[in-house]
């Protein structure tokens, strides 16, 4: 039995309703730092050798043997169930066309267990990684989360693993978290925990600007653009986002606002990340985040256009279905999560989806009074 089962997928959910309402999330999350778990069994820190990938079936690309010198690795931990890893996987096609020519290998790991079978593993990686050049494995024993995930105290997929041309452990994070790492280690200024420490800081300033947009927006906007001067990087992280858009909603011209809307829900449109794309329009749609409703009608576009994606991705669903409560359209939420409801063959899923429609309902009304 792997350690990511039924209960993974209802974290997943947890993980869309808690970054609904803090929507200002981490970008840069990781480094050596876990889940709050004290390790038992062995460790994997940053700067550590990395354990050789072993156990596993090649479902897709060349084998690896071992983890080549000169050459860096990204490995990603996911599985069938997890719709933020599906939607990880084009960001992670992505890295590979990108750095490839680079000596940049990426490769999807997942484990085998109950709610993750390996026939569902090779239906899924036969039927929709089609146009995705990067390899995908399976493991049918717990060896590589093991000796990845539970060594370096991670329990939350998808998770990313990136080595550096030494064999070690350069950095642990979101598939999305990766490229500034990998340039960094490429052009030889990564300098392991330092360069996490000094990302950390760099996403806890811009989320701390956010605290300002009330009091003072125009200041905002200036520091968001001087720190997008020096750190480029950090343009198309999700605080930078939302506190650039929520600084033009406060005091932008409607074509500045338009503009900046579009280009961000189209390049996440072009990216099939549905989660984002949907927790930008509730953005937008929140009376408390945006009291000037401005952009509502382009938000609902956007929700409808990440629906249209994959209309069976939950966490899709139900991150739709809070920017409909939030924007005071109940009604639309709960014909999202009643769909979803229906769909759905697993007893406990369905349960949590009810008590999300509950829980959206006091939300929608509360946020909506009239």
């Amino acid at each position: 039995m792997g350690l990511f089962s039924k209960n993974r997928r209802a974290a997943c959910l947890l993980l869309v309703a808690v970054a609904s309402v803090h929507f200002l999330g981490a970008g840069i999350a990781s480094g050596q730092e876990g889940d709050g778990q004290e390790a038992d069994g062995p460790t994997f820190k940053i700067g550590d050798v990395a354990p050789p990938l072993k156990g596993i079936t090649w479902l897709k690309g060349n084998s690896i043997e071992g983890f080549r010198q000169g050459q860096v690795y990204v490995i990603d931990f996911w599985a069938t169930w997890c719709g933020p890893c599906i939607q990880a996987m084009p960001h992670l096609d992505k890295l590979q066309k990108k750095f490839g020519d680079k000596g940049v290998v990426v490769v999807a790991i997942t484990t085998v267990d109950r709610a993750n079978t390996a026939e569902s593993i090779r239906k899924f990686v036969d039927e929709r990684t089609g146009d995705l050049q990067f390899r995908f494995a399976m493991c049918e024993t717990d060896v590589m989360q093991e000796q990845y995930m539970a060594a370096a105290q991670r329990d939350a997929i998808p998770c990313s693993f990136v080595i550096d041309q030494q064999g070690k452990l350069a950095f642990i994070g979101l598939p999305g978290e990766t490229d500034v790492v990998i340039e960094k280690i490429l052009n030889g200024t990564w300098k392991g925990q330092e360069s996490i420490e000094e990302l950390k800081s760099l996403d806890e300033r811009v989320a701390k600007l956010s605290e300002s947009l009330e009091s003072d927006p125009a200041k905002v906007l200036a520091e968001l653009s001087a720190i997008e001067k020096e750190h480029p990087h950090i343009a198309t992280t999700r605080q930078f986002v939302i506190g650039r858009l929520g600084g033009l909603l406060r005091i932008g011209s409607d074509d500045e606002i338009k503009l900046y809307f579009n280009d961000a829900t189209a390049r996440l449109f072009d990216a099939k990340d549905t989660m984002q794309l949907s927790m930008l329009a509730g953005y937008v749609m929140s009376p408390e985040l945006n009291p000037q409703r401005r952009m509502v009608s382009e938000a609902e576009v956007a929700i409808e256009k990440a629906l249209a994606i994959d209309p069976t991705d939950t966490n899709t669903t139900v991150m739709a279905a809070y920017s409909y409560a939030t924007g005071g359209q109940v009604n639309k939420a709960n014909a999202l999560l009643d769909g979803a409801i229906e769909a759905s063959k697993d007893v406990a899923l369905k349960q949590q989806l009810r008590q999300m429609k509950s829980t959206l309902q006091i939300l929608g009304n509360r946020l909506n009074p009239n």
